[in-house]
């Protein structure tokens, strides 16, 4: 699969999954929400129905692990916070996951990530949709 996760494999992963695709819209991220069953290394996909955060491995060369999907009806804020060399993705929603209620994700998203080309222009792209 090469170092990293290409697009073409997220692309394909949801589709087998049967969960929306948006192209362009796909960054890798580190969960720092403990105590619920988000992974801490994944693959956020934001599309017009919601997000879906998709668990991989350590070295994220694979999928591994549950998908979340949040819909975008049950999302009540999503917002990025600068830090030196990442941002802080904050997503608010109204949403009961084994128990918890209002779920509130944190993730950490690296501007750069050497020899993954996709992730840096997708960044920007996502920004941009929810600035």
């Amino acid at each position: 699969m090469g170092l990293f996760i290409k697009e073409k494999d997220i692309e394909e992963h949801l589709k087998d999954k049967e969960y929306d695709y948006e192209k362009g819209c796909s960054v890798l991220a580190d969960g720092i929400t403990i105590g619920l069953p988000v992974p801490a290394n994944a693959i956020l996909n934001f599309s017009d129905s919601g997000i879906l955060v998709m668990g991989v491995d350590g070295s994220r060369v694979k999928f591994e692990g549950l998908d979340v999907f949040f819909n975008n009806k049950n999302i009540k804020f999503i917002g990025f916070r600068k830090k030196f060399m990442s941002y802080r993705l904050q997503i608010e929603t109204d949403m009961t996951i084994e128990g918890f209620e209002n779920v509130d994700l944190e993730f950490n998203i690296k501007k750069r990530i050497a020899d993954c080309t996709w992730h840096s222009a997708n960044l920007r792209n996502v920004m941009a949709k929810y600035s």
